[in-house]
């Protein structure tokens, strides 16, 4: 009968049949979505770092799933410029010149200034209050990458999916993806404690109702992160420059 369980010795019930509309199970497309998050969400938070190759294989086995899924998830990402596929079929977190990360470094004020003023527009109490928290988990954590790039990543997204702007959402996903990794670089004394000033000045103008105070802080976060890491793109060029010429 259309719709009816079976049951397979271990209890699991399983769909027999599907009903009479001519769609199909969706489980290893959602399986492949679920992949696909966690492997974007884990690139968003820089837990790779800047030219880290791995193996299809390796990150099944870390994410508990058949290569399969993390292959079409892999596929997808690469088009997003967020990895790239290398002929021998591993794959690598792509290195970005100083001229490429300066052009996604003035999108993204725009974008996320943008979407921080909306944000602020119409912020409540019970936002700054979480947001306020992240910020201390993250002053919290210093210099422990495992624990405050996460944090980071999720200060960052709670104000951007607050602005209720899905179109922009994302393009600002898509420009994490290419510089998440290169966010490992800001993890030192001066850039966790400029990272500090500016989230409290965010959560103090968004507390104010401030949305252009809002959108100067966040800007000026942004600002001086990819200050710290326009130098070390450009001393790391240098250092290959020299090295290539000896």
């Amino acid at each position: 009968r259309a719709g009816e369980l079976d049951r397979r010795p271990n209890g699991t019930a399983i769909v027999s049949k599907v009903l009479q509309t001519g769609l199909e199970p969706i489980t290893r497309e959602t399986l492949n979505d679920r992949v696909y998050a966690e492997l974007k969400k884990a690139i968003i938070a820089g837990r790779f770092e800047p030219g880290a190759v791995m193996s299809i294989r390796g990150l099944a086995t870390a994410l508990g799933t058949s290569a399969m899924p993390v292959r079409d998830s892999v596929r997808r990402l690469a088009t997003e410029q967020a990895l790239e596929i290398l002929p021998n079929r591993s794959l690598k977190l792509p290195e970005i010149t100083a001229e490429r990360f300066e052009e996604i470094r003035s999108v993204r004020v725009m974008l996320e200034g943008y979407a921080m003023e909306e944000m602020a527009k119409r912020v409540k109490p019970d936002m700054v209050v979480r947001l306020d928290a992240i910020n201390k988990k993250m002053q919290m954590a210093g210099a422990n990458s495992e624990e405050f790039l996460p944090e980071n990543q999720r200060f960052h997204f709670e104000i951007y999916r607050a602005s209720e702007n899905r179109v922009i959402l994302p393009m600002i996903e898509s420009l994490w993806m290419q510089i998440g990794p290169l966010l490992h670089l800001v993890i030192n004394e001066f850039g966790i404690k400029a990272s500090a000033t500016h989230h409290n000045a965010i959560v103090a103008a968004l507390r104010a109702r401030d949305p252009k105070a809002a959108r100067e802080a966040l800007e000026e976060d942004i600002n001086a992160a990819a200050a710290l890491i326009l130098d070390y793109i450009n001393s790391k060029a240098d250092r290959e420059g020299a090295k290539a010429r000896s």
